[in-house]
């Protein structure tokens, strides 16, 4: 007997059993009308490539539903790395003022925050007594969002004694192994 030939019931319990796939039971029901519809002149159109996708998206195996300590986890990865990317984006913004003004400021996140405080604080530094202010905020921001940081590796067990320094080179933490 085909696979064409089954009734739903039954082509239902085979692929529910594992015994076959839906690409196969769509592949004998394709082959069964490319050989009938000649003679009876069922269909208007197939569209076999249509027939296909939906048979191998029928065939996709669900992912196991996350439980609430996983997707609290991965939350919290999401939150740290949120954090990371906001503290990188405002030293790149204060950096970039200090180079709008021609001063320069060294590579690293730790000695250009020195830098940069020390330019702030510096009135015969070229940077406007109006920018001084909202920089030194900024600065203020990315020490919390480093504390934040280093808290929340806490709690995720991972090594807080990263040296800002070494993520500024791309070495981003690793959790400790088990």
């Amino acid at each position: 007997m085909s696979l064409a030939d089954l009734t739903l019931s039954e082509a239902a319990a085979l692929l529910r059993e594992g015994k076959t796939s839906s690409l196969e039971l769509t592949e004998a029901c394709l082959a069964r009308i490319d050989s009938l519809d000649p003679t009876l002149r069922a269909f208007l159109t197939t569209t076999p490539d249509l027939a296909h996708a939906a048979a191998r998206a029928a065939d996709i195996k669900p992912v196991a539903v996350k439980s609430i300590e996983q997707q609290g986890l991965q939350a919290l990865h999401r939150l740290r790395s949120g954090w990371m990317s906001t503290r990188t984006r405002r030293i790149n913004t204060l950096r970039g003022f200090c180079r709008e003004f021609g001063l320069e400021v060294r590579v690293g996140a730790v000695q250009g925050l020195a830098a940069i405080a020390r330019l702030i604080a510096d009135d015969r530094s070229p940077i406007p007594a109006l920018l001084r202010v909202p920089m030194r905020l900024a600065l203020e921001e990315i020490r919390l969002m480093e504390a934040r940081i280093e808290q929340l590796e806490r709690e995720l067990g991972m090594p807080v004694d990263t040296k800002w320094e070494e993520l500024d080179r791309g070495y981003a933490p690793r959790p400790p192994r088990a």
